[in-house]
């Protein structure tokens, strides 16, 4: 019977030796804390992202929100001022004007060609300008001559430029020594035709809002609107009675021989179209001015009488 064996040194040694702890589970459980704390991180992180990202948003949507905010300000301000009176004044400013400039007799004034509401005005030239000489006498006495006339048909708009001597009850005076409403009375009377029995002509328009202005220009400026009683017209067929209105603005220059000539701009219109234009007329009135004489300048007294 065999027995009891002894264990060998390889057995003892087996036995004996402690088995080597194994650090695979450690670095793991290592790696796996720090990819949780790294996906903590992150997390953060990308809180902070999303955070400063809603922020940055917001600050946006407020920028776009004042910048609307100051552009509804700023249109508003302007619905205001478009309503504000000065509208009034930059509509009229809005009006396109013509010169017309004639070296001749040195004198230029602007004329509407439109309208404050932007409606044309088909303003053709009746008389072109021409020398006092060769212009068309007004009356049997050829003191007042119209040296160009502009015309407008369908509103029945007349424009023109007379230019004559002032009559005898009034050249007696001296220039400074004019009224305002003598001067306008003067151009009105040797423009009418009628006569009362003692032979002296009358004038049958009555004057209104009579001013006299210094011109920068060194000449004095008479401005007046008139009133007077027209024939029947397209705009009042019915109407036994029209009316014409006007304003007009004299000045004077001197002739060759010193003798005072009187040049006169004339805007009419019938009195249905004098809302729609007066406030023009004044304006084109004030534009008319005696240009300084050049070469090509021929004073109204050189040859006054070769009209025929």
């Amino acid at each position: 019977m065999l027995g009891a064996l002894s264990p060998c040194g390889i057995c003892l040694h087996a036995q004996h030796a402690r088995p080597t702890p194994c650090r695979r589970p450690l670095r793991t459980a290592s790696l796996s804390c720090q990819a949780s704390q790294d996906r903590s991180a992150g997390s953060r992180d990308s809180r902070c992202s999303k955070s400063n990202t809603g922020i940055e948003s917001q600050q946006s949507t407020q920028a776009v929100r004042l910048t609307r905010r100051q552009t509804l300000q700023a249109l508003a301000a302007s619905a205001v001022a478009i309503a504000l009176p000065d509208s009034a004044v930059s509509a009229a400013e809005d009006v396109q004007f013509k010169t017309l400039s004639y070296p001749t007799l040195a004198f230029e004034f602007d004329y509407p060609v439109t309208t404050a509401s932007g409606r044309k005005l088909p303003v053709i030239v009746s008389r072109k300008p021409e020398r006092y000489s060769s212009a068309a006498p007004m009356t049997a006495d050829a003191r007042q001559r119209i040296v160009t006339e502009l015309v407008d048909f369908p509103d029945g708009i007349t424009i023109s430029v007379s230019v004559g001597p002032p009559p005898p009850w009034l050249e007696e005076r001296k220039p400074d020594e004019w009224k305002p409403r003598d001067v306008a009375n003067a151009v009105l009377i040797d423009r009418a035709t009628a006569r009362v029995t003692t032979g002296q002509r009358k004038s049958l328009e009555q004057v209104e809002q009579v001013q006299r202005k210094e011109g920068e220009d060194g000449h004095t400026y008479f401005t007046y609107d008139h009133i007077s009683q027209g024939s029947p017209s397209t705009f009042t067929p019915t109407e036994r009675e029209t009316y014409r209105r006007g304003s007009s603005v004299t000045t004077w220059r001197a002739g060759k021989d010193g003798r005072p000539y009187l040049y006169t701009l004339n805007l009419a219109c019938p009195e249905e179209r004098w809302a729609e234009l007066g406030g023009l007329y004044h304006k084109a009135a004030d534009s008319f001015r005696l240009t300084p004489p050049t070469k090509a300048y021929v004073s109204p007294d050189s040859s006054p009488w070769l009209f025929f």
